[in-house]
């Protein structure tokens, strides 16, 4: 089998080459692919071990011969790793990006192709801070665009394996290469970006907050200078802001202003007006075609729409000046000067202007990058250039979810959003007194929103944003104390793709000192991994694995040996998942094992993981009982040891009643932060709440049978919803069967009105008197906060010493 070709980007530093020699290692043929002088000042030295091909020319043509040569001569392209240089480098930023985006657009059959070898991959690793810029410091935010490129790619390329990378400057060479190389063989395909430092890696996600309230507020003398500000949503956020604070603006926008004709005056149809157009037309000895006409049409509507703003403005109490001005023209200062002597100093920019040139990256042409790119990126920087910072107060930057999450059919729109989130950090470390914010807003109801884009947003789960509810976001953030960039917006639900590998390995290691919540999962002496997020580490990794699914069901899942920490270091485990579809369903079996210290293989679990597109709506629970009629508090049974767990998992607040056949149970559990979550973050399945609904059984356990149970085998497990953080939930245990070494049961998860979080079928719980003594034994040496004592041993049960 021929290796395939990873195509790497010379970044102009020794770091290439290693990447090179490290996937040569790995099987691949790497291939440095190098811009001219011009763009790279700086080339790596030559080697004779790496192939090198180089670009004599920025010409889109000359790309495509050279790719095609680097196949006839290497074999067919497999990967490509985009090295972006650093930013100390003497770099012609847009040049570089720009072709970037073309070698996406020529790479996208050659990487769809069916090739041996297994998947392909599409990477981008800049250099910004190794914290995707979020420092401010140190850095050229044009980079940023990498991040909008790869997030949309990995949208439209179901089936090409898509990671942006950022790397600290103050990793080795050694280092990055390490982490290059573990990023390009990881499994997970819901995780696009992520960061490094010396010592963290992360990745970037939305947090909710509540809307600011308060805030100083805009003075009147305050002036604006907005791009886009005459038309459309731009328009109307300044005339609220005009109703509001009374300020200035100055509009700037492309269209010429000339007097509304007569005869079209107080004509609103639109057909009408443009019955009207073809008349006059004719009338001058024209022969009208419809593109004139549709032409004149544009010019009536934007001057009455420019008229428009400009009375509202004034209205509301506010003053505006039109000027007819490109906001990408290096005259602008000069153009505005004579607005700014009328009505003061700007102190404040808004950039709303921006184009769409929506299409698939292969459909795209360097145009359209230019345009959209320019306008956005090109834009900023001239209204930047043409303002002295002292008086600036206010930089606003209508970005978008299209740079936060990537979007299909607009990677060049993407790419100058996410230079625009990239820019307002690094505006923040250069004036900290100044407010300065990037709204990555969602689609609005009107503006620049195509239908067909309208629609497609609405079909992947992204609510459109009424234009009284943006403009009332834009006021609030505007003069709140928050955060540099904000999403006004829904996340996009990925598209799924068919495409899965058969079979799956990942390793991975467990430190107990990364997993604080651990210490509250103890029995005796040693920390216990607890059975749900064994659950959720095999439920997460298949979702990894397929965007665009959802867990739905586990069935036959088996404890076999469970994960015991008997000392705090480090262990590492291996998860096999064999993957089938079957139509709108993926199932995975999963085994979890690993190899103790004396080269034994131990399995601890085992189970099928069913993903689905869609999750069936919640049952409703017909055996509903919320009768208090055996009222317990929940903290008396942690702190007696009828359970063993400690605070951060004791969720149980009451028990509500209680038979030989049923238990009902009121349970919360307040979030546990990131720390405590540590390498078990909640996704779609938090296994934290789904621990905390197992607990009524072994209250029930110990109240009839007089004996501890801890879970063993679980045939289904369905989830409708996940069970809630900070919320109140029920579990209603229904007994089925019970023998002297396990009980059977039903565990059902509820809300107050019976609709069904959880519903676990015949789960089977291991019992024993050596269960009770230990919970006991472990409640009391947490109460009184001495060090751990020896476990009590039980053969065959997984949790011996």
């Amino acid at each position: 089998m021929a290796p395939r070709v990873c195509l790497i980007t010379d970044d102009g530093c020794a770091t290439s080459v290693a990447v090179a020699q490290a996937l040569a290692e790995r099987g691949w043929h790497p291939v440095m692919l190098r811009f001219p002088r011009a763009v790279v000042p700086q080339p790596t030295p030559l080697t004779s071990t790496v192939p090198t091909v180089s670009l004599a020319d920025m010409q889109e043509e000359h790309l495509q011969q050279q790719l095609a040569t680097i196949t006839q001569a290497f074999g067919p392209i497999g990967a490509l790793i985009h090295l972006h240089p650093a930013s100390h480098l003497p770099v012609d930023q847009q040049a570089l990006l720009s072709h970037l985006f073309l070698l996406a657009k020529h790479l996208k059959d050659p990487l769809h192709n069916a090739v041996p070898g297994g998947r392909s991959s599409f990477l981008t690793v800049t250099r910004l801070d190794g914290r995707f810029g979020l420092t401010g410091q140190g850095y050229d935010p044009l980079a940023g665009a990498c991040f909008g490129l790869t997030k949309t790619l990995n949208q439209e390329w179901g089936a090409v394996f898509c990671r942006a990378l950022d790397l600290s400057p103050e990793l080795s060479s050694q280092a990055v290469v390490k982490c290059i190389l573990g990023e390009f063989y990881d499994p997970d395909r819901l995780t696009v970006e992520i960061a490094y430092t010396p010592t963290e890696r992360a990745t970037l996600v939305g947090s909710p907050a509540p809307i600011p309230q308060g805030g100083a507020g805009l003075q009147p003398s305050e002036v604006f200078l907005v791009s886009g500000g005459a038309k459309g949503i731009t328009a109307q956020c300044v005339v609220q802001m005009a109703e509001r604070y009374r300020a200035r603006f100055i509009l700037l926008g492309r269209s010429p202003r000339s007097p509304e004709p007569a005869w079209s005056k107080g004509c609103l149809d639109e057909a009408a007006l443009k019955q009207h157009i073809v008349t006059e037309l004719r009338a001058s000895g024209d022969h009208p075609k419809p593109m004139q006409v549709q032409e004149v049409f544009r010019r009536i509507q934007s001057e009455r729409a420019i008229a428009q703003t400009l009375q509202a403005i004034a209205q509301a109490g506010g003053q505006a000046e039109y000027v007819c001005a490109d906001v990408t023209d290096p005259r602008l200062q000069a153009l505005i000067a004579p607005a700014v002597a009328r009505l003061g100093p700007v102190t404040g920019i808004l950039h709303g202007a921006g184009e769409l040139a929506d299409r698939l990256i292969e459909k795209k042409t360097l145009q359209d990058f230019t345009k959209v790119f320019g306008v956005k990126v090109r834009g900023l920087h001239n209204l930047l250039a043409t303002i002295s910072h002292p008086p600036l107060k206010y930089v606003v930057l209508f970005s978008s979810v299209a740079g936060f999450y990537g979007n299909v059919g607009q990677a060049d729109y993407a790419m100058a959003n996410e230079v625009l989130n990239k820019t307002a950090y690094r505006l923040k470390a250069q004036l900290p007194d100044c407010r300065i914010i990037a709204i990555n807003w969602g689609p609005w109801a009107s503006g620049m929103v195509t239908p067909e884009l309208k629609k497609l947003f609405e079909e992947r789960n992204i609510a459109v944003l009424p234009v009284a509810v943006g403009t009332r976001l834009l006021l609030a953030e505007l003069v709140a104390d928050g955060p540099c960039q904000v999403v006004l917006g829904s996340p996009l639900r990925a598209l799924p793709h068919p495409d899965l590998p058969p079979k799956v390995r990942i390793r991975r290691v467990l430190n107990p000192i990364d997993n604080p919540f651990l210490d509250d999962h103890r029995l005796g002496e040693h920390l216990v991994l607890p059975f749900t997020c064994a659950s959720a580490w095999v439920i997460h990794s298949c979702e990894q694995l397929c965007p665009g699914y959802t867990f739905f069901r586990y069935s036959d899942a088996r404890l076999l040996k469970g994960i015991v920490f008997t000392k705090l270091q480090p262990q590492e485990f291996t998860l096999d998942l064999e993957a089938a579809a079957q139509e709108d369903t993926v199932v995975f079996r999963a085994t979890l094992w690993s190899i103790n210290e004396q080269g034994k293989t131990l399995y601890h679990y085992k189970g099928t993981v069913h993903l689905v597109r869609q999750v069936p709506e919640a049952s409703h629970y017909p055996a509903l009982d919320l009768a208090e009629t055996h009222l317990q508090d929940g903290s008396d049974l942690y702190d007696r040891g009828i359970l063993f767990h400690g605070p951060s998992l004791a969720g149980v607040q009451q028990i509500l009643n209680l038979s030989a056949e049923k238990i009902t149970v009121q349970c919360r559990l307040p979030a546990l932060s990131d720390q405590m979550q540590g390498q078990f973050p909640v996704r779609t399945f938090n296994p934290y709440t789904a621990d905390v609904s197992l607990h009524p059984v072994l209250i029930y356990t110990q109240h009839y049978l007089a004996t501890g149970g801890l879970p063993s085998r679980i045939p289904l497990l369905e989830q409708f919803r996940p069970l809630p953080w900070d919320e109140t939930f029920y579990v209603s245990v229904e007994v089925r069967n019970q023998t002297p070494s396990e009980l059977v049961a039903d565990v059902i998860a509820h809300d107050a009105t019976g609709n069904i979080y959880i519903r676990l079928h015949e789960g089977a719980f291991t019992r024993g008197d050596y269960l009770r003594e230990l919970f006991a034994q472990t409640a009391a040496q947490r109460q009184a906060q001495i060090a751990p004592v020896p476990a009590v041993s039980k053969g065959g049960d997984g949790w011996r010493k």
